[in-house]
């Protein structure tokens, strides 16, 4: 998606975990991805999991909480801008397509119309590249497709997968 945002002129902010089970940042894939990001002209935001603020410079100073609650979405991180709290999270300014619905709507039409002033669109991009009706369907096809990356990163490590 990152490429394909860069062919077409188009800048956007990666929001990635420290914390996430299905990557290590600082892994050779890892560092390579964020490398990648900011070749192609794209910011990389920290998606830290509450109460984790543990921040750093493979960051840019911004940040959204990984499945926040309403008690702690608009909690602050010092030195950093919460994309999650006005100015930038506001009713009808807002879309995203979480657990594979749109959060106010699909904002396609109105992208395409250019009707918003300005908007924030959250896009998980799993989503669109393994496609299922349902995000039981949609991560079953992931994982799917990951298991050959997964042994090719297995024989790498020199795992005997005979």
């Amino acid at each position: 998606m990152a490429r394909l945002e860069h062919e077409l002129g188009v800048t956007s902010t990666y929001f990635v975990m420290t914390e996430s089970v299905f990557y290590n940042l600082d892994s050779t894939a890892g560092v390579a991805s964020l490398r990648e990001l900011r070749s192609l002209g794209h910011a990389v935001g920290f998606h830290p999991v509450h109460p984790h603020t543990d921040h750093d410079d493979r960051f840019d100073p911004v940040f959204a909480w990984h499945n926040p609650d309403p008690d702690f979405i608009a909690e602050q991180i010092e030195g950093t801008a919460n994309v999650m709290a006005p100015p930038y999270f506001v009713k009808g300014q807002y879309r995203s397509d979480s657990n594979a619905h749109w959060c106010e709507g699909c904002p396609h039409g109105e992208l395409a119309a250019s009707t918003f002033d300005w908007v924030q669109v959250n896009v998980h991009p799993v989503i669109w590249m393994y496609r299922g009706e349902t995000m039981r369907e949609t991560m079953d096809a992931m994982l799917d497709a990951k298991r050959a990356e997964w042994f090719a990163y297995l024989a790498n490590d020199r795992i005997d997968l005979s």
